[in-house]
C-alpha cells in the first residue's frame, strides 16, 4: 500500500512539475515574440527614415514592395513577396494620408499579444496609434489597450511615425 501511495504522490508531483514548466515557457514564448515584434518595429522605423531622409514628397510612394526592395524588413519578416510578423499576420508599410508620416500595420495579432505590443511599440516618432479602428493616445496605456484589443488572433494595430 505504502508503494502505492509512493507512486502515486510521485506520479502527481511530476505532473505538476511538467504543468509548472509548459507555464513558464508559455510566459517565456509570449514575452519573446512581444520583444521581437517591437525590435522588428524599432528597425523598420529607422531603416525608413533614413531611406526617405531629406525627400521632398515625404513617404509618397512607401509600399511594401518599395520597404523589401530596400530591405527596410528584417529578414524573418519577408515571406515571398508578402511581409509577416511572428504571429503570421501580413504587416504593411505605407505612406499615410499625410505624406509626412508613414504607417506600420500588424494585423491579425493575437489577444495575448495585443495589448503589450500596443503599449511597448512608442518613441518620440511615433505620431499615433490605432487599435482595431479605434484611435488611442500616445503612448498607449494598458488600459486604452485592453478595451481595443479583442478575443482571437483578429487584433490590426496601426502606427503612424513621421
Amino acid at each position: 500500500m505504502k508503494d502505492i501511495i509512493g507512486i502515486l504522490l510521485a506520479t502527481i508531483g511530476s505532473l505538476v512539475l511538467v504543468g509548472a514548466v509548459d507555464h513558464l515557457y508559455d510566459k517565456y514564448e509570449n514575452t519573446s515574440s512581444q520583444l521581437q515584434a517591437v525590435s522588428n518595429i524599432q528597425t523598420i522605423v529607422s531603416d525608413t527614415e533614413n531611406l526617405y531622409q531629406g525627400q521632398s514628397s515625404g513617404y509618397t510612394g512607401l509600399t511594401d514592395s518599395v520597404g523589401i526592395a530596400n530591405k527596410l524588413f528584417p529578414t524573418s519578416m519577408i515571406s515571398g513577396t508578402s511581409v509577416i510578423d511572428q504571429w503570421g499576420g501580413n504587416v504593411t508599410l505605407a505612406a499615410d494620408s499625410n505624406p509626412s508620416f508613414f504607417d506600420i500595420t500588424f494585423n491579425q495579432v493575437p489577444q495575448s499579444q495585443c495589448v503589450a505590443l500596443a503599449t511597448k511599440v512608442g518613441g518620440n516618432r511615433l505620431q499615433s496609434a490605432t487599435i482595431n479602428g479605434t484611435s488611442a493616445t500616445v503612448p498607449v496605456t494598458i488600459s486604452s489597450a485592453s478595451s481595443s484589443c479583442t478575443a482571437g488572433k483578429t487584433n490590426t494595430l496601426v502606427w503612424a511615425f513621421n
